[in-house]
C-alpha cells in the first residue's frame, strides 16, 4: 500500500506555474524581468531537488531494518555485525546502480541487483575486527595517520569509546589490511522504488556511539545548506528500541545526550520514533509508553505530537513480502523457507500468530488473508508514518510553494497594471506623456532620497547592534563542559547569525518600499523590483572562503582528518597517555571563543559591504527601470498616430493573461 506523495504533488503544480508563466511572458513580449529570477529560483528545489529524511540511531538499533520495510526494498544490509562510518544515500531509480566515494578521494560504479551483496562487503566488518572501534580507526586512517601514531593513540581511543584492551596484534592487522582506498566515504544507491518514493532522498547516517557521540561528519550533513537554499536535509528521524525501558536512566542519558548534539534549528525537523512495537511489552502497553515517551523525551525537546510514533521494521517487511510471495498466512505459524528470510528473523513474525489470532477475535474479525495482512500492516504502522511525514512535507514546503505562487500572482497583476498604463497614456495623447515624463523625473529625486535615508538606517552601528548576541552567548560558552556541546553551541549560533541577517534584509527591503509606498503607492517601478534576486547578488559579489570556526584544528590528529581525537604527551617509551580532559576542554572551549570572536568581525565586515551594495544595486535597479520606462514613453509618442491598433494589442494582452493564468493565482 502506497502513500500521497505530496512533494511530486507539488512539485507538478511548480511545474504547471513556472511553464505557465513563461509562456504568458513570452506571448505578452513582457521583456521586464519583474520577478522571474526569485520565482526560478524557488522552484527550483522542487523541479531539481529532492525531499530528504535522514535516519539517526544508535549503532545497532536496526537502521538498516527500518529503511528497508520504509521503501519496501531489501537494498541496506542487516543482520548483528558492525558495519563501518559511510554515509549512505538512497534514491529512486530506473535500476538498481551504486556509486561509492572512497576516502582517497577514488570513486567506484556498480550496477545490478548485486549491489546488495557489494554494499554488504564493503561496510560489514570482518568478524576478527567486530571487538574494534572501528570507526575511530578509520577516521584517523582517512586522515592519513600512520601505523604509529594510531597505536600510540589506542589507549586513548579505547577509554574515550569504552572499547576493550583488544590485542594490538589485531589493531595492527585492521590498519595494514585497510588503506584509505579501500574505506567507503559516501555511498549512492539508486533503486527500482514505488511511486511514493519519487522524489524523495533517504540517508543511513553512521551508528551514534555508545555514549551518545554524533560523528562531525553527520552533524555537518544535518546543518548544512542545500545548493538550492534551505537546508539539505528536510526532516530527521531518530530511532529508539521501543523494547528498551525508556524510563531507564542509561537510555535517557544516551537520548538526552545525542538530541541535545543537534542544532536546534536541526530539532525543529525530528521526528523520535519507537521500534520493536509488535514485542509483548509493547504491544500490550503501548498508549502508556507512547504517553511516557511524550514526557520524557517529546515535550523536552519540543517535539510536536504528531511527530512522535512507534513502527515495527521486520513486520512493515515482512508484509511487503507477503504480498509480494501471495503468501498463504492463515498457517503463519508453520511457514518456513520464505524468500529472503533466515528461520531466526522468520521466527519473530510467526511467534506473533497467536496474538493475531486473539487480536481478530477479540474485534469479531473473521480470519482471512486480507484481514491478517491488514491487522500486521496496522501493527507495523508504516502506512501512518508516511502519512505523518508526508504532511510534514506538505506544511514545510507549502511555505515556499505559497510564496511562488504570490510572487506569480503579484506578477501577473504588474503586467496587467502596466498594459492598462499604456493604454491609459495613449488614450491621454501628448497631454499625458508629457505629465508621464515629470513623473519619472520626481520619481528619480524621490527614490535617490529614499535610498540615502535607508543606509542611514543600515549604518554600521544600527546594524552592529543586531548581532550583539554573538558576544554574549560566546561569554556563555565558557559554562560548556564538553567538545561535542561546545560544536553543537557553535553551529547553533551559526543558525541564529543566518536567521538575523535574513531578517536584516527583510526589513530593510520593506523600509524600502514603505518609503516608496507613502512616496506614490501606484509606482509599477517599485512592485517591480526583484529585491531577493539583489539581495542574492549582492550575497555572490561578496562571497569568500573563510575558516570554519565550528571545529578547532588544534584537536585534529592532521591536516585533512576528520577526528577530533585527544593529544597525547608521552613522556619515554612504554608509559601509558595521560590526558587532563578537564584542560583540553577549556582550551577548546577558549580558542572556539577566540575564533568565533575573530570570525564575527570578518563576518561584519563582510555583511556592511553586502548591506552597501544591495543599497547600489536598488539604485542600478532602480534606474534601469526608470531608463527602460522613459524608452516605454518615447516609443508610445512615437507611435501615437498608431495608438487604436495598440490598445487593441494591450487588451489582448490583458485577456491572454486573464484567461491562461490558472485559478490557482487568481486567488
Amino acid at each position: 500500500m502506497t502513500s500521497k506523495n505530496k512533494f511530486i504533488m507539488m512539485r507538478q503544480i511548480v511545474e504547471k506555474e513556472l511553464n505557465d508563466y513563461k509562456r504568458i511572458k513570452k506571448e505578452c513580449k513582457i521583456k521586464d524581468p519583474w520577478h522571474s529570477a526569485t520565482i526560478e529560483r524557488l522552484c527550483k528545489p522542487f523541479l531539481e531537488g529532492c525531499f530528504t529524511l535522514a535516519i539517526v540511531g544508535k549503532m545497532s538499533s536496526g537502521k538498516s531494518t527500518f529503511i528497508n520495510a520504509l521503501i519496501g526494498k531489501e537494498v541496506l544490509p542487516t543482520g548483528h555485525f558492525q558495519t563501518t562510518s559511510a554515509i549512505t544515500y538512497i534514491e529512486r531509480g530506473e535500476k538498481p546502480s551504486m556509486d561509492v566515494v572512497f576516502c582517497d578521494g577514488s570513486r567506484k560504479h556498480y550496477e545490478g541487483e548485486l549491489i546488495v551483496s557489494e554494499l554488504r562487503s564493503l561496510v560489514a566488518v570482518p568478524e576478527e575486527f567486530s571487538d574494534l572501534p572501528i570507526n575511530d580507526i578509520n577516521r584517523l586512517i582517512s586522515g592519513n595517520a600512520s601505523l604509529a601514531e594510531i597505536i600510540k593513540m589506542k589507549p586513548g581511543i579505547e577509554a574515550r569509546t569504552n572499547c576493550a584492551d583488544i590485542d594490538v596484534a589485531i589493531w595492527k592487522k585492521y590498519i595494514s589490511s585497510h588503506p584509505k582506498k579501500t574505506i567507503a566515504k559516501q555511498v549512492y544507491i539508486k533503486y527500482p522504488l514505488s511511486d511514493e518514493f519519487i522524489g524523495w532522498r533517504i540517508v543511513d547516517t553512521p551508528g551514534v556511539g555508545a555514549i551518545g557521540g554524533i560523528q562531525d561528519e553527520t552533524k555537518k550533513m544535518l546543518t548544512k545548506e542545500s545548493e538550492f537554499g534551505g537546508k539539505l536535509v528536510d526532516a530527521i528521524i531518530f530511532l529508539q528500541s521501543g523494547a528498551d525501558n525508556i524510563e531507564d536512566e542509561a537510555c535517557r542519558t544516551f537520548v538526552s545526550e545525542t538530541i541535545n548534539q543537534l542544532t536546534d534549528d536541526a530539532r525543529s525537523r525530528l521526528f523520535f520514533i519507537l521500534t520493536h512495537a509488535t514485542v509483548g511489552k509493547f504491544r500490550n502497553h503501548r498508549d502508556a509508553i507512547l504517553a511516557k515517551a511524550h514526557t520524557l523525551y517529546a515535550d523536552p525537546f519540543k517535539i510536536p505530537n504528531e511527530r512522535l510514533s512507534y513502527v515495527d521494521s521486520l513486520m512493515g517487511r515482512f508484509c511487503e513480502d507477503a504480498a509480494a510471495l501471495n503468501l498463504d498466512l492463515q498457517d503463519l505459524d508453520e511457514l518456513e523457507d520464505v524468500e529472503g528470510w533466515s528461520s531466526e528473523t522468520l521466527e519473530v513474525i510467526t511467534d506473533l500468530w497467536s496474538p493475531i489470532k486473539k487480536a481478530l477475535k477479540e474485534q469479531k474479525i473473521e480470519r482471512t488473508n486480507e484481514t491478517i495482512l491488514a491487522l500486521m500492516r496496522e501493527w507495523a504502522n508504516f502506512i501512518h508514518l508516511k502519512r505523518i511525514i508526508n504532511d510534514f512535507v506538505e506544511k514545510e514546503k507549502s511555505k515556499t510553494l505559497d510564496e511562488i505562487l504570490r510572487l506569480i500572482r503579484g506578477d501577473y497583476e504588474g503586467f496587467i497594471n502596466s498594459f492598462r498604463h499604456q493604454i491609459k497614456v495613449l488614450k491621454g495623447g501628448k497631454a499625458e506623456i508629457e505629465k508621464e515624463k515629470e513623473k519619472i523625473k520626481k520619481r528619480r529625486i524621490e527614490y535617490n532620497n529614499i535610498l540615502n535615508k535607508l543606509r542611514r538606517l543600515a549604518s554600521i552601528q544600527a546594524i552592529s547592534k543586531k548581532f550583539d548576541f554573538v558576544d554574549t552567548a560566546c561569554s556563555n560558552f565558557v559554562k560548556i563542559d564538553s567538545i561535542p556541546k561546545c560544536r553543537t553551541a557553535y553551529l547553533s549560533l551559526m543558525d541564529d547569525v543566518k536567521k538575523v541577517e535574513k531578517g536584516l534584509f527583510n526589513d530593510l527591503t520593506s523600509d524600502f518600499k514603505q518609503f516608496g509606498s507613502k512616496f506614490d503607492n501606484t509606482d509599477l517601478v517599485l512592485k517591480s523590483i526583484d529585491f531577493a534576486n539583489l539581495e542574492s547578488e549582492a550575497e555572490k559579489q561578496n562571497t569568500s572562503t573563510q575558516t570554519d570556526y565550528s571545529r578547532s584544528k588544534r584537536v585534529l590528529v592532521k591536516e585533512g582528518g576528520w577526528s577530533s581525537d585527544d593529544e597525547y604527551k608521552t613522556t619515554y617509551p612504554y608509559t601509558k597517555t595521560v590526558v587532563d580532559h578537564q584542560k583540553k576542554v577549556k582550551d577548546f572551549i577558549a580558542l572556539v571563543i577566540k575564533s568565533a570572536r575573530s570570525a564575527k568581525t570578518d563576518f561584519m565586515n563582510s555583511l556592511t559591504t553586502k548591506v552597501e551594495k544591495f543599497c547600489n544595486l536598488i539604485s542600478e535597479e532602480i534606474n534601469t527601470k526608470l531608463d527602460a520606462a522613459e524608452a516605454e514613453l518615447k516609443a508610445l509618442e512615437e507611435n501615437l498616430s498608431k495608438s487604436v491598433e495598440l490598445i487593441n494589442e494591450f487588451e489582448q494582452r490583458i485577456k491572454y493573461i486573464e484567461t491562461n493564468r490558472s485559478d490557482r493565482v487568481k486567488k
